[in-house]
């Protein structure tokens, strides 16, 4: 892979690949040693991530056009000149919008949702033998894009989390299972979910082959922003608070209740319309509605987690 020279106030230190190796990425041209090298840039590279981002966006609507032409057959790659312009014009915008977003109390990386969590082994020691085992289960349905429907949000939402922690805990074996049950619920789902399942089968294969954690845990940051991209945002954010609050009930940790995003969280479930009454009394046991109990709160959580799944719960709020 070509290596230009970094553009001056790029958000890393490493050589940003030139469009065209961005573009080849995003149309599944590059060999494995190639793609891991632009995954790991984008892993730590605001301007790149933004751009493919961007690129996947344009891909997908291009798609969206084709299928509504009569006849037309469904192609998924963009033309090259059109990702390479696209990509240069964004590169030279900056990621000011970006960045506002990964700072959001509601929306930021889950590395920082979850950083008041102990590490290594003293976390996978608290949590137990069992911490990663669904307490939900996700019906796929027939839908053609997965990713995309309220229920699916907020299991992906969840599981990123869990992802999350299973790495920051050097819970390996955890770590594999939940890598392996992304990639089976979203395999052969079409876009958005093909660049999904993609980074995960890569960091399945940096699992296996005993990769540190910086690798995994970068591996795993560019497949959360990919599935950021394609879910249903709000129910999404959802998922995710309410695993790191259940999460935090098995540590004994209260203070994800006491910051912005959670009181948000817990602000939007009792607004919405689409909350069957016998729920209530589970959004009502959530803190900071009450004082934190780990055993009350983790029922309440687990009870909506499980409703979510099951299709039962939407957000009719008008979104977040």
């Amino acid at each position: 892979m070509r290596s230009p020279a970094p553009r001056p106030g790029a958000a890393t230190t490493r050589a940003c690949p030139p469009a065209e190796d961005l573009a080849a990425f995003l149309d599944l041209r590059l060999d494995g040693n190639e793609r891991r090298e632009v995954e790991s840039h984008l892993a730590g590279c605001e301007d790149c991530r933004e751009s493919y981002s961007e690129g996947l966006r344009f891909r997908q609507e291009e798609a969206a056009a084709e299928d509504r032409g009569a006849g037309a057959q469904r192609r998924l790659v963009i033309p090259r000149r059109t990702w390479a312009l696209a990509a240069g014009v964004l590169l030279a915008a900056g990621v000011a919008g970006l960045w506002l977003l990964l700072r959001d109390p509601w929306t930021g990386r889950t590395r920082t949702l979850v950083a008041s969590l102990p590490a290594g082994r003293e976390l996978a020691k608290v949590l137990g033998p069992a911490w990663s085992d669904s307490v939900w289960s996700l019906t796929r349905g027939q839908t053609s894009s997965l990713m995309a429907t309220p229920a699916a949000s907020v299991w992906l939402g969840a599981r990123v989390v869990d992802l999350d922690v299973a790495l920051r805990a050097d819970d390996v074996e955890a770590a594999r299972r939940l890598t392996r049950e992304l990639v089976e619920k979203l395999a052969n789902r079409g876009t958005p979910e093909e660049q999904v399942v993609i980074s995960y089968e890569l960091l399945l294969e940096e699992l296996e082959t005993g990769s540190e954690r910086t690798t995994l845990l970068e591996g795993a940051a560019l497949a959360e922003v990919l599935v950021a991209d394609g879910v249903e945002p709000t129910h999404y954010q959802v998922g995710r608070w309410l695993e790191a609050g259940r999460l935090a009930s098995l540590v004994g940790d209260p203070s994800i209740y006491r910051r912005r995003g959670w009181k948000r969280m817990v602000e939007l479930l009792s607004e919405a319309t689409g909350i069957p009454l016998e729920l209530a009394d589970a959004i009502g046991s959530l803190p900071p509605r009450t004082a934190p109990e780990p055993a009350a709160t983790r029922t309440a959580i687990e009870r909506l987690l499980a409703a979510f799944a099951n299709g039962e719960v939407s957000l009719e709020t008008g979104g977040a």
